[in-house]
């Protein structure tokens, strides 16, 4: 689809306001039941209700020249939900790490082959990661390091709507292309990803450079897995919607049209 004049700083909902992922979630009739029991905080005081946060990581955010086998560790200010914290790191490009272990509130992990040289890379802790309490950090926690003499600095933002409206809560990916669903109709994580905010917005920054223009997708993990069921989730891919085709380039003004799969 080719680019608007859309950017992302000047987006206000349409007359209906903006569409939630959980009610397009509805509309599609996937609804997973919430509400389940969950361990609650310890009786004898007050519920905790502030969200964790990352205090500190190594290597730091613009670092450059890291060693090829670096450690990566992210630093948390309260004990967390392990489960929850390894289900929402995600590191790009994509690379194998091993033995995700942790000492006190911290994480750590290492490559289990050495990093590619001259290569940025990009690490979220998500949006969905709780503490001991089950309290979700609200907010994607992102830094970025590389093995090489600069940063990525590339930036990619635009909007995501549904029936014409703006739509938070939207899984983003800013993918190299062509993307192809396995036999089941499934994408898998690829490339950078982010999260749309209330008022329909995403910004992906540190993107490199490539001659090819990337294709950004959009889609309601209905499910939470991380993944698009092209089938079955209300989602669309922008085929070649965003050419960062130089070093510190700012791509603007693309809308990714979400649509609920025909049965």
């Amino acid at each position: 689809m080719g680019e608007r004049t859309i950017r992302s700083d000047h987006v206000t909902p349409g007359a209906r306001g903006a569409w939630t992922a959980a009610t397009v979630i509805a509309l599609t009739s996937l609804v997973t039941l919430y509400g389940c029991a969950r361990l609650g905080p310890p009786t004898g005081g007050p519920p905790d209700s502030a969200p964790p946060e990352v205090v500190s990581t190594f290597p730091e955010d613009g670092d450059v020249g890291v060693d090829l086998r670096a450690p990566i560790r992210v630093d948390f200010n309260e004990d967390m939900n392990r489960e929850t914290v390894a289900r929402a790191f995600t590191i790009t490009p994509d690379v194998d790490l091993k033995n995700f272990r942790w000492s006190g509130n911290t994480i750590l992990t290492e490559p289990r082959e050495a990093f590619p040289d001259s290569t940025t890379f990009v690490v979220r802790i998500g949006e969905s990661a709780q503490d001991y309490h089950n309290v979700a950090m609200g907010t994607a926690f992102v830094f970025a390091f590389s093995t090489g003499e600069s940063v990525d600095r590339g930036t990619v933002t635009g909007l995501v709507t549904f029936d014409g409206a703006p739509l938070n809560e939207a899984t983003v990916w800013v993918c190299e292309g062509p993307v192809e669903p396995d036999s089941l109709g499934v994408l898998g994580r690829c490339g950078y990803e982010a999260l749309s905010g209330d008022d329909g917005t995403f910004r992906v920054d540190n993107v490199r450079p490539r001659g090819s223009p990337y294709d950004v997708i959009a889609f309601v993990d209905t499910n939470g897995d991380g993944r698009y069921a092209t089938g079955s989730e209300a989602g669309w891919v922008a085929v070649n919607a965003a050419r960062v085709a130089a070093f510190g380039d700012s791509v603007g003004g693309i809308e990714v049209r979400v649509v609920v799969p025909r049965q």
